[in-house]
């Protein structure tokens, strides 16, 4: 069985933008011996155009037709977000922090604005064209209209609804019982750091002095953490 030449891609960068299908015929070999390939665009002259090889290269084939769609669908999940594990418990409170940093920024525009924003401003601006043409001739479009009415702001508006979400994301949690698996999840992680540090000041020889001022030491820093000393 003859082995399959190694390929060249003679300089070329273009990477899956290109169909670099295998060539055939009597030029499809380099001078050393390796395989040449197509540098048409991915997908040039098929129904899927950028994805694949070209239509000289097999990409007209079913087969092919049915790898470009899979190729689309990833390339969606990556844009939208894939799916990944998730506690739902965490699910709800990282969603209750990203609104709640939401509503404070919303609530820090809203106060930067002129106090008569809030109610009253522009809603429509209508583009006329200019009675006098462009340099070029083109037709320019000036604002000729600029409509203003009374209603809420559109900050306002997400203001009020991001404020709504977060009281509902946060009940949510809280019926979920996600606050109690933050104490169960803190609680894991603090015995864990305790058995650490047993382990590690067993390997210390410490006298019984010393090994008898650990807990009380232990205990002082935990209430400096937990009031916000550090």
């Amino acid at each position: 069985m003859a082995e399959t030449p190694l390929i060249d891609l003679e300089g070329c960068e273009m990477g899956d933008r290109h169909c670099h299908g295998r060539r055939r015929g009597p030029d499809r070999l380099t001078d050393e011996g390796k395989q040449k390939v197509c540098h048409n665009w991915a997908g040039a002259g098929t129904t899927h155009k950028r994805i694949g090889h070209c239509k000289r290269h097999g990409g007209g084939t079913k087969e092919a037709q049915i790898n470009a769609d899979r190729i689309k669908v990833a390339a969606v999940l990556v844009t939208y977000g894939g799916p990944i594990d998730v506690d739902p418990a965490q699910a709800l409170l990282t969603e209750v922090r990203r609104t709640a940093g939401h509503v404070e920024w919303l609530g820090k525009v809203l106060a930067a604005l002129p106090a008569e924003d809030l109610t009253w401003g522009v809603y429509e601006t209508v583009d006329k064209p200019s009675a006098t043409p462009a340099p070029d001739g083109s037709v320019a479009m000036v604002a000729e209209e600029i409509k203003s009415r009374a209603g809420a702001n559109m900050v306002l508006r997400l203001y009020q609804d991001e404020r709504k979400h977060l009281v509902m994301v946060a009940k949510a949690a809280i019926d979920a019982g996600a606050s109690q698996r933050m104490v169960d999840m803190f609680t894991e992680v603090g015995t864990a750091y305790v058995n650490m540090i047993e382990r590690v000041l067993d390997g210390l020889d410490l006298t019984e002095a010393q090994a008898a001022r650990v807990p009380t030491l232990i205990t002082g820093e935990l209430e400096q953490i937990t009031r916000g000393d550090h």
